[in-house]
């Protein structure tokens, strides 16, 4: 090869990687930030509720505009990763990473439940304000292989990390404002960032409003303290880590912010992720205990000011919503009655299908002890495994829980859960993933999570943390822990998931290279097997 084509070749190489690294940017910083209305034309596939009824046209703020920039996003890096392929297959330096083949496999499920699906075209597309159907689960896990297998500079690891921590922290700051009475995302200025100008003067108000509650541009407090619960420990274990003192002073501020932003939400399924992650990561980090023991204590002084004035604000809401979760929960724990009964008033229209033509006015509901736990959510896992069961290998397509799930089911609680209120969401990304992409894709999933997390272990015991990729790769694993666990209570959205999957990306390229560097291949083995001989 000539020098100057080579040449060509290594800049050709160097402006791919600054516009992959421009294109994650978006996908980490942007997107859980972009909030525009749109104006939909949906047509429903059921005819019932008016919220599922066929309308002209509807209007969505937090889903459609990130479905529409992450999708441009991915078509971008898809493209750009075809042609950083070319470049390193033929310099012969790729090598494929241990997430591949199951990615890919499940990404083949991800479709083939969408096309079996009897709603394909919400199955791909999405509900209209969620809009997590195939083609964003899809988006997610291109961005991820890339991540794992092209992003392989520190450097480029490190500035797509830092914009997502930047974003968090931005993130936190809304959060803030709206914890103490006063959303930025409510004023002028954001509508007129949100509201396309064409229909600016027919917009009068916009309220998203939860009493001392944040939930940042993700519109639910429970999806903001999920986000939280995952950016919040990466910042922290920066801290912890932090080899400089001007270093620790702006890692050290970064988690006040982000730790007042976490706090902000009152999100119990937050609170217990981050718990679950630093228990995790201490294990974990025994052995350097030594090292970040002084930063620790000033970070727990922090948190003891960070929630005092929280709570004190608040009236003591983190305190009561505690409370509210173990008292709720309290039962679970003790020995109860399996079954309690209860008699209650429906609607005619409820009785029309329940018990058509009987005449009764009132239905006994038989409900089990578990139904009431996390907020209710134990009755709406019961009734989404019962769903995952009837198409065990292949889902019913993503995003189409809401017509799916067993509305008119006579053992609803009715107190939690209005007669017209719609259950459209699992409140889990694991059940969420068994019943949209079936149970075999459920699997696959689990498959991905466990081999990453095997060989993270791997590479951990032998590198440690002494330089400076090793202490990244440790926080976005604690980051990635907090984020697996709150997955129990909550869904995967577009606010959150585009940075999960890319920072498990550079997780996973990190572990692969590392591997590479620490468990010599077949091919040196028999090298050295050769030379012995001789």
């Amino acid at each position: 090869m000539s020098s100057s084509r080579k040449d060509e070749k290594e800049l050709g190489i160097f402006s791919l990687r600054f516009f992959m690294i421009l294109l994650y940017i978006v996908a980490v910083a942007f997107v859980p930030l972009a909030l525009r209305l749109r104006i939909i034309n949906f047509v429903s596939p059921v005819e019932t509720w008016h919220r599922l009824a066929s309308s002209e046209s509807v209007t969505e703020v937090f889903a459609q505009f990130r479905l529409e920039i992450l999708v441009m996003v991915t078509v971008a890096i898809a493209i750009a990763a075809l042609l950083l392929y070319y470049y390193e297959y033929e310099k012969g330096s790729f090598t494929n990473s241990y997430v591949d083949y199951p990615t890919a496999f499940f990404a083949f499920l991800v479709i083939l439940s969408g096309l079996l699906s009897p709603y394909i075209n919400i199955a791909f597309w999405g509900y209209y304000d969620r809009a997590e159907g195939s083609f964003a689960y899809l988006a997610y896990l291109v961005i991820f292989l890339v991540a794992a297998n092209l992003i392989r500079f520190e450097k480029d690891r490190k500035i797509i990390l830092y914009a997502a921590l930047a974003a968090g922290l931005l993130q936190s700051g809304i959060a803030i404002s709206q914890f103490f009475g006063f959303d930025v995302i409510q004023t002028d200025f954001f509508t007129r960032l949100m509201v396309p100008g064409e229909i600016l003067p027919y917009v009068t108000d916009i309220k998203f409003k939860f009493a001392h509650k944040a939930y940042g541009t993700t519109y639910n407090p429970n999806y903001l303290g999920g986000y939280m619960a995952m950016i919040f420990p990466i910042i922290f274990v920066k801290y912890l880590y932090s080899r400089t003192t001007g270093k620790a002073v702006f890692w050290l501020a970064a988690t006040i912010i982000g730790l007042a932003g976490f706090f902000a939400p009152t999100s119990a399924s937050g609170f217990i992720a981050a718990v679950a992650a630093f228990l995790f990561f201490f294990i974990l980090t025994r052995k350097d205990f030594k090292k970040y023991y002084k930063k620790l204590l000033v970070m727990v002084a922090v948190l003891v000011l960070v929630f005092s004035v929280s709570e004190s604000y608040s009236n003591g809401a983190i305190l009561k919503k505690a409370a509210s979760v173990y008292k709720r929960n309290l039962d679970i724990l003790m020995p109860v009655e399996s079954k309690e009964k209860e008699t209650v008033a429906l609607p005619a229209s409820v009785m029309e299908v329940v018990a058509p033509d009987s005449g009764q006015k009132e239905i006994e509901i038989r409900r089990g002890s578990w139904d009431d736990i996390a907020s209710g959510r134990g009755y709406i896992w019961k009734k989404s495994l019962e769903m995952a069961k009837k198409n065990i290998l292949i889902g019913d397509g993503l995003d189409t829980f809401v017509y799916n799930f067993p509305h008119w089911d006579p053992e609803r609680n009715h107190r939690s859960y209005r007669s017209v209120t719609l259950i459209d969401k699992p409140h889990n990304t694991y059940i969420q993933i068994a019943v949209g992409v079936g149970g075999l894709g459920l699997l696959v999933y689990l498959y991905i999570l466990a081999i990453h997390l095997k060989n993270y272990l791997v590479v951990f015991r032998r590198r440690g943390t002494e330089k400076d990729s090793d202490i990244i790769a440790l926080a976005i694993f604690t980051g990635w822990v907090a984020y697996l666990v709150q997955g129990l209570g909550n869904d995967s959205v577009l606010s959150n998931a585009p940075v999960f999957w890319a920072l498990f990306g550079l997780s996973a390229g990190y572990v692969k290279e590392s591997l590479a560097l620490i468990i010599p291949s077949k091919e040196a083995k028999e090298k050295r097997r050769k030379r012995r001989k001789k």
